[in-house]
């Protein structure tokens, strides 16, 4: 890409130089910057009625931290005339400067909102308002940004920030910068959206893909009959359905080893299943691990491998995996050993489908419980053990297939955003000249 003609020295050893025509100026004397402000309870009670005369309240969590884009629609919404809340207006754009994304979430306002205290409203005064929105984003902003970071969950005051320096082109090139960004972000952000959508259709048909196999077979042609059960529907007739109980050697619940005596966590030598070990159906190294004296003194049981691993309690009750080697779990798992004629990884895949089955028949008060007897009465298709293994390759190879595609269009978004970073960057700091783009002429 074009470069200026002429550099000059910034006088400021981090910035380097700049453009022969930019300047250096101190942040708080081109921008407004305040904080909004935080809503107690009484306050996200009232304020997500239906309220007239009323504009949005944004929280970090509205805002999406690659797109930028701001959900407007998230429920709460307060009289336009509060005088407690300050009011970030159109055009002016937010940042969030405290917690785990501060520095990182910005958003360009489309209308007057209210915003929560973890967020500062950036109101130029004498810039163009997109061209500072896009220099906050990049590393000269972000380098002082994360210098200045203090306390235990992250944050920089308003008052470090008013006294950060930004390097500036005349107004009409601040202009002609924020144009070009405009364009060619909204142009990345629309593929990444794309890319993002493959993803999810993906996604959706390795789902469906499971759901058809272990539920109708491989063969179309195959004659069907009623399952009995309406969630199910036909499957293949000759394949029968039973309860778990009767496909399994044992479903045993996990337990924990009192948590003060440390010779049962250490050494470190069998995995120990929780809930948050659940990422994948095929689980792998446990977040905690317990010591085989743990097991030698009963205070958990060894599943052996191969076994299903079903959560029983909790937000997560229903989901499944399969575990490679002897391992233990906490109370909250259901440990499902089957006979040796079955075939654990099609049930695997079988109770995978049936997750939300699952969840709604989880007795609950407060938290939803689904206990070994609930989980030996679970109602399972049993084809022949050889179509079991025939359904299982095929899920395997479609997996990889779709797993495959999966990746690379994941490792595309990765790149796509790092182009548009490096793009914001090299545009705001004056590594390359925009001035003489114009938009393509769609005619």
């Amino acid at each position: 890409m074009k470069k200026y003609d002429n550099y000059k020295d910034s006088g400021i050893e981090w910035i380097g130089e700049i453009p022969s025509n930019w300047e250096v100026k101190k942040l708080k004397f081109v921008s407004k910057i305040f904080n909004g402000d935080s809503l107690n309870e009484e306050e996200k009670e009232r304020y997500s009625q239906e309220i007239e005369n009323s504009i949005p309240y944004v929280s970090t969590k509205d805002i999406d931290i690659w797109t930028a884009r701001i959900n407007y629609e998230n429920g709460l919404k307060i009289p336009v005339d509060h005088s407690r809340f300050k009011i970030a207006p159109k055009n002016s754009f937010l940042m969030c400067v405290e917690g785990g994304s501060a520095g990182r979430k910005f958003g360009h306002l489309q209308m007057d909102v209210f915003f929560v205290n973890k967020l500062a409203c950036f109101e130029t005064q004498s810039v163009n308002n997109k061209f500072l929105y896009y220099y906050a984003q990049s590393p000269l902003f972000q380098l002082q940004f994360q210098n200045s970071l203090s306390g235990l969950i992250g944050g920089v005051a308003i008052s470090q920030i008013r006294n950060f320096s930004v390097i500036l082109p005349i107004p009409d090139e601040q202009t002609a910068i924020a144009n070009y960004l405009d364009k060619k972000t909204t142009q990345i952000d629309d593929l990444i959206a794309k890319k993002e959508r493959l993803i999810q259709l993906l996604e959706e048909e390795r789902t469906a893909v499971i759901n058809q196999a272990v539920t109708k077979g491989l063969d179309p042609n195959v004659p069907m009959k009623d399952s009995g059960m309406e969630w199910l529907g036909e499957i293949p007739a000759h394949w029968e359905v039973k309860r778990l109980r009767n496909i399994v050697d044992s479903v045993k619940t996990g337990s924990t080893p009192p948590t003060d005596e440390i010779q049962f966590f250490s050494p470190q030598e069998i995995n120990w299943y929780g809930p948050g070990d659940f990422e994948n159906l095929f689980l792998g190294e446990a977040k905690r691990k317990i010591s085989r004296l743990a097991i030698d003194q009963n205070k958990c049981r060894l599943f052996p491998s191969n076994s299903l691993l079903l959560i029983g309690i909790g937000a997560t009750v229903g989901k499944v995996g399969l575990t490679t080697e002897p391992c233990s779990s906490n109370q909250q798992i259901n440990a499902i050993t089957l006979k040796k004629v079955y075939n654990p990884e099609y049930y695997l895949y079988y109770l995978s489908t049936i997750k939300e089955i699952i969840a709604a028949e989880a007795s609950s008060s407060t938290l939803p419980i689904f206990n070994q007897t609930q989980t030996k009465n679970i109602i399972v298709s049993v084809p022949p053990i050889d179509e079991q293994n025939h359904i299982v390759r095929f899920i395997k190879n479609q997996t990889e297939r779709i797993q495959a595609i999966n990746s690379k269009t994941q490792q595309e978004i990765e790149l796509l955003k790092e182009y548009k970073t490096t793009l914001i960057s090299e545009v705001v700091t004056g590594k390359v000249d925009v001035r003489d783009w114009q938009p393509m002429n769609k005619n």
